[in-house]
């Protein structure tokens, strides 16, 4: 099998196994493929997670002998970096994810925001960061990123007295 018909870095793919049941469907997302050291065959290294509702990421992988049977989606279901970065190479070792600059942070958190919805507080986001190893991110800056994000009409300011949160504004990300 070559590279290009392997799982590819930054997609996500479902088992397709045409039930309608998410529990029995799996999906991989990959964050990079490599050759196996001594064997030579190709591994794809991500996470898989099934379709139920409430079902977490966890590390998995696939060798080239269990490529077949998956489907691309269209959508990645994990946030990807910038094409190209933060992937492995299919011939040696997986590279790091790069630090974002501000303003992709801010581009690929506005994408997050989209994707997944809900009440976004400083403390989700700082949470966020730290899953996908943005380094440590003052809350300050957050601050200042949520308020960008809202003065650009992208966010609603939802500001109680106990409590500061944003939603995504009807027609925010276009």
């Amino acid at each position: 099998m070559s590279a290009s018909e392997f799982f590819q870095p930054g997609r996500t793919y479902t088992d397709s196994n045409g039930y309608r049941a998410p529990e029995i469907t799996t999906y991989f997302h990959v964050e990079h493929v490599t050759r196996h050291p001594e064997r030579g065959h190709l591994r794809a290294v991500g996470w898989s997670k099934s379709g139920a509702p409430g079902a977490r990421w966890h590390g998995d992988f696939r060798d080239e002998g269990e490529a077949d049977g998956w489907t691309e989606l269209p959508k990645p279901l994990i946030p990807v970096l910038a094409e190209g970065k933060g992937t492995g190479t299919t011939g040696g070792e997986p590279t790091p994810a790069p630090r974002r600059t501000d303003a992709e942070r801010l581009h690929w958190l506005l994408s997050v925001i989209i994707s997944e919805r809900g009440q976004w507080t400083v403390g989700r986001v700082k949470r966020l960061y730290g899953r996908y190893h943005e380094g440590h991110v003052l809350r300050s800056t957050i601050r200042r990123e949520l308020a960008l994000l809202h003065e650009a009409g992208e966010l609603i300011l939802h500001d109680g007295s106990d409590r500061r949160y944003y939603t995504l504004a009807p027609g925010g990300g276009r």
